[in-house]
């Protein structure tokens, strides 16, 4: 008889900013305000080109 793993729980937590007019985003120091929660630092992985659309933000471990 095999015995069943229990699968893990996933504590992530998420927030999602779907309107593109309230999001503000400055690139020169790598920030991004979003209205419910304000200014936020972020990794600047490449240059953002055209518009933002849409936001996701998730929350793991570190800062």
């Amino acid at each position: 008889m095999a015995l069943m793993r229990q699968k893990r729980r996933v504590s992530v937590r998420h927030s999602t900013n779907p309107d593109p007019k309230q999001i503000k985003f400055d690139q020169g120091n790598d920030r991004i305000f979003l209205p419910k929660l304000g200014w936020l630092r972020y990794r600047n992985s490449r240059d953002v080109q055209g518009e933002i659309r849409n936001v996701t933000v998730s929350q793991s471990g570190g800062k």
